[in-house]
């Protein structure tokens, strides 16, 4: 019933006047829904269509879908992933089920989301080519420095939304609400499990020298190819 309710107040205010949804973001939960996953990841790929649809008859923009995609992403599907163990070598495909590594939990979440990706090939990549595979080089922010001033410039730059992080040796999702960055990531460091802290908090992130920043939310390219079904080239 939640589920359909959300979907509803969405997809409503995606054909209204404003062919726009509230930019607003929640705080990212951190326990999932009563539902099954399964039911979450079917409720999702049927909202895809429903936007499709919408935008096709030029009811809903990109960006509009975008959001929601943000939504489903970071308040549907990952909140199950918490709590799962992870492991250099995890590839789980099941939310608290064996193990999974920090690219594994990226592709596998966004697969789960609707993308079309083959999540083993982009968790296999470096996290320059993982991010490579959802913007062009020269749209991605690569910054030398250390966590606290990427975090910074972070916060005063960037748009509230979900983005792909890259760092020297791990790789996850860093998300801006509420004027704060969250890091969502299957953490080596203890407790070894994927978790989402505070970035200015996370000793993952004081540990890189490099920060690679890809764009989900408004990335219209990707967003486009979520709602139309492409595959992501690798």
């Amino acid at each position: 019933m939640l589920i359909a309710l959300l979907s509803f107040v969405f997809l409503a205010s995606c054909s209204g006047n404003n062919n726009s949804i509230s930019g607003d973001f929640e705080l990212p939960k951190s326990q999932p829904d009563t539902s099954s996953y399964d039911v979450i990841k079917m409720s999702i790929e049927n909202e895809r269509k429903a936007l499709n649809t919408l935008r096709i008859q030029n009811l809903c923009t990109i960006d509009s879908a975008g959001i929601v995609f943000t939504h489903r992403l970071v308040n549907g599907i990952i909140p199950y992933w918490y709590g799962t163990a992870w492991d250099y070598n995890g590839y789980s495909d099941v939310p608290k089920q064996g193990q999974i590594a920090c690219g594994y939990l990226v592709s596998t979440t966004l697969k789960h989301a609707g993308i079309r990706v083959n999540r083993y090939k982009m968790a296999q990549k470096s996290a320059m080519d993982g991010a490579l595979m959802l913007e062009p080089k020269n749209q991605l922010d690569i910054e030398y420095t250390n966590r606290d001033s990427f975090i910074t410039r972070f916060l005063k730059k960037k748009k509230d939304g979900l983005y792909m992080i890259g760092l020297s040796n791990h790789v996850g999702f860093l998300y801006k609400t509420n004027k704060e960055a969250y890091f969502i990531h299957s953490t080596y460091l203890q407790p070894s499990m994927v978790m989402c802290e505070k970035a200015m908090e996370s000793g993952a992130m004081a540990y890189s020298t490099i920060f690679v920043l890809a764009d989900i939310t408004h990335n219209r390219k990707l967003i486009l190819k979520w709602l139309t079904e492409e595959t992501l080239q690798h």
